[in-house]
């Protein structure tokens, strides 16, 4: 079953603010692998909901 574009923008929210929530939780320094990959994540997700999303207009 497809999307909504309403679900597609409430998930862009959601990820956006997780992604907010873990770049503050970021030491400055020493940041271990497991952080970023945890951040390059969030920014890839929130790459292909913003894709998606596009591809309803």
């Amino acid at each position: 079953m497809a999307r909504t574009k309403k679900e597609i923008e409430e998930d862009i929210r959601k990820t956006a603010l997780e992604l907010e929530d873990a770049k503050l939780r970021m030491p400055a320094h020493t940041v271990r692998p497991h952080q970023l990959m945890a951040l390059e994540e969030l920014e890839d997700r929130l790459d292909e909901l913003k894709s998606e999303l596009e591809s309803l207009r």
